[in-house]
């Protein structure tokens, strides 16, 4: 086969070899635009293509049924799906026809970022988060709501009504038991749990002490609200200032007495 004789029977134009060599140029763009015309013309299945511009329809043409996209697993990030960024990835049973390719979502871009959007998506099952940085300003504390949400305690007076005084007493803080404990192995994972402090939620409920306590679906007592025990203790202080004052005035007014006799 002659030099150009693939190209003439391609419907493209050939050169004798008699032209003016001043036209050059206009002969290097007729034959770019060759391969312009080329890379964007869908080939037909007939010719070894998909006969279609998207791997759906690719897919469609060509008999190949869709396969559903592998996990992206990126460290210290949560995949999330959605409709931006988009991974391309090849399906490793077809892996020779573009048309086997599919996608995976912005999982990449947030994965990327270790961001998780403000809405949207949802996580479940058991987090982790071995590698956090140390909070070091403006943090405050958070909870799970019981819609599964986490978030944090709005303690404002804006966001508060019905507000009374809820006093706690010395006797109810002494009725707290601080005890060392170990937690069982199917709570742990292994026999060997280290040794750590805390409450027993049944023993508040018994001191009445109940609304400290977190209660399972069940009724049953399940956590214990620990950032707010400080209350009983805030209460018990305040209980034994107001003693306080009144030992404080009874001794001032014995010594005022004692002065004048």
């Amino acid at each position: 086969m002659a030099n150009g004789d693939a190209a003439l029977a391609a419907g493209m134009d050939v050169l004798t070899g008699n032209e003016d060599r001043r036209n050059g140029w206009d002969e290097i763009n007729k034959s770019r635009d060759y391969i312009a015309q080329r890379t964007s013309a869908v080939t037909p299945v007939a010719k070894g293509g998909t006969g279609a511009t998207d791997a759906d329809a690719a897919r469609a043409n060509l008999g190949i049924p869709e396969i559903a996209p592998p996990v992206v697993a990126v460290a210290n990030a949560i995949p999330r799906y959605g409709p931006t960024l988009q991974l391309q990835v090849q399906d490793p049973v077809h892996p020779s026809h573009a048309a086997t390719k599919y996608y995976v979502d912005d999982a990449v871009a947030d994965a990327a970022s270790d961001k998780i959007g403000a809405g949207g998506g949802t996580i479940t099952g058991t987090l982790y988060m071995p590698n956090l940085a140390p909070a070091a300003s403006g943090y405050v504390a958070m909870y799970r709501n019981s819609d599964g949400r986490v978030s944090i305690s709005p303690s404002a007076l804006r966001f508060k009504k019905d507000i009374h005084d809820h006093p706690y007493t010395l006797e109810q803080l002494r009725a707290i038991r601080v005890v060392t404990y170990r937690l069982k192995a199917s709570i742990y994972g292994s026999p060997d749990a280290p040794l750590d402090f805390g409450v027993i939620a049944e023993e508040l409920i018994a001191a009445g002490l109940a609304e400290f306590v977190v209660f399972d679906g069940d009724g049953a007592p399940l956590s214990v609200h620990y950032e707010r025990l400080a209350l009983v203790a805030i209460g018990a202080l305040q209980e034994l200032a107001d003693r306080f004052d009144i030992l404080e005035q009874r001794l001032t007014t014995l010594e005022a007495r004692h002065a004048e006799d």
